[in-house]
């Protein structure tokens, strides 16, 4: 156990930190991010340890962002459900519901059954097939 942790200790000791500047380059290929400077077109995006808020992002980057954080702003803010919305949804839920208790049902009947046992299914059936067929598309 403590060699484990010794090892452990002097792995971490070892490894170099992922920290450095973080350069832009504009290539033929397009837009690339390296830890080194390329040629001449470099942007310093972020300096080590520095959080540079915007710094090497394009304008046009930067009115997206905007855009971004105004929609999901207006998206956060709560917007009242309105009652048919909810009885809608309640009764999206019952015909759901019966749809599923009309297949389970259905396979009971299709897979066997007591005689005494078939007029209640058949009964079943029939009442959820009504219901779904008054209430629901």
């Amino acid at each position: 156990m403590r060699t484990s942790l010794a090892f452990f200790c002097l792995l971490c000791a070892i490894s170099g930190h992922a920290s450095g500047a973080i350069h832009r380059c504009d290539t033929d290929q397009g837009t690339v991010f390296q830890d080194r400077p390329c040629g001449g077109g470099t942007a310093v995006i972020a300096d080590e340890g520095a959080y540079v808020s915007g710094a090497g992002v394009r304008a046009s980057e930067q009115r997206w962002l905007r855009e971004r954080a105004a929609s999901r702003t207006r998206q956060a803010k709560r917007i009242p459900v309105s009652k048919t919305s909810r009885e809608d949804k309640a009764q999206a839920r019952r015909c759901w519901q019966r749809r599923t208790r009309l297949d389970a049902v259905k396979a009971r009947l299709r897979r066997g059954y007591k005689a005494s046992q078939g007029e209640k299914l058949r009964r079943k059936r029939r009442e959820h097939e009504d219901y779904l067929f008054r209430f629901c598309d």
